[in-house]
């Protein structure tokens, strides 16, 4: 009976889906592909369970698109023809009302107003931003394009250096409670250390008070024997000699001039135009910041 249940019944292997055919390199990018799983799942909910109204005033099926496709919930104001959302203008729900007008008659304190390219830089910083820069009559950040990188020749607006700086903190924020894990697991870790080492030591202060007990009889048979015991302590040491590492420095050549001087008439035409383009990035980026700083006086 024993051996038809064990013949009838299933057997469970268990599962290690981390344990893939790669090793730590493929792990690695398991965990990579997981990560951006999640920031693109959190990226399409960014306007998950807030109300919005639209005014008649504002691009109503532009917004209600983006709106709707970061899991937002839309209603806007009729103006004669059907309009989405079935909230009222005065309903409590709604958490946001999106205007593009100086003013607003009526307001509602449970609600913030927000001019339209406030949604869209929402969209674009992959966040839910601070609405304060976007009320209504107030003058707009500039817009920055989701599609351009700078590079290191390029200007960079105030704002990208701004957001950069805003996520250099929420990673440092971040490596910082890593960190703080790390060091409690360390701390344990050398807990469990220090408990070995005393036992280390504890046996060789053992194995130190045997050598001794040797050491000594050694020099009483070197004494009757006519021998100096420090002729016996000297052939028992044994120094250890390690000769020193010098590091010389070579100086560095100078790889540029040589390579200028290396190259062929093409290599080096086509190494001048590209020199030229980055001194007129530079020209440009700095034209730009120039003008910047300026304003900024101005105010």
């Amino acid at each position: 009976a024993a051996a038809a249940a064990a013949g009838t019944s299933s057997t469970v292997i268990d599962q290690f889906p981390d344990q893939i055919a790669g090793g730590d390199e493929a792990i690695a990018r398991l965990e990579e592909q997981r990560e951006e799983q999640a920031r693109l799942e959190h990226f399409t909910h960014v306007f998950d369970k807030l109300n919005f109204y639209l005014g008649r005033e504002t691009p109503v099926y532009s917004l209600e698109f983006v709106i709707r496709c970061f899991g937002g919930n839309v209603s806007a104001q009729p103006v004669g023809v059907p309009l989405p959302g079935d909230l009222e203008e005065s309903d409590a729900r709604i958490t946001h009302q999106v205007v593009d007008r100086p003013a607003v008659s009526t307001t509602y304190l449970d609600r913030a107003y927000i001019q339209p390219q406030w949604v869209y830089d929402c969209i674009n910083a992959h966040k839910l931003l601070p609405t304060g820069r976007y009320t209504p009559g107030s003058e707009l950040p500039p817009h920055l394009s989701p599609f351009v990188e700078e590079g290191p020749d390029d200007y960079v607006p105030e704002e990208r250096l701004r957001a950069q700086a805003e996520e250099a903190a929420a990673e440092g924020e971040k490596e910082e409670e890593e960190g703080s894990e790390e060091e409690e697991e360390e701390v344990i870790e050398g807990e469990d250390d220090d408990e070995e080492e005393e036992e280390e030591e504890k046996e060789e202060d053992d194995e130190d008070v045997h050598d001794d007990e040797a050491t000594y009889r050694k020099e009483l048979k070197a004494e009757t024997k006519g021998k100096a015991a420090e002729a016996v302590k000297a052939s028992k040491r044994q120094p250890k000699k390690r000769a020193a590492k010098t590091e010389k420095s070579a100086p560095e050549p100078e790889e540029k001039e040589l390579a200028k001087i290396m190259m062929g008439k093409k290599e080096r035409r086509l190494y001048s135009r590209i020199m030229h383009t980055k001194k007129k990035k530079q020209a440009e980026a700095e034209t730009l910041l120039q003008k910047r700083q300026s304003l900024q006086d101005e105010k």
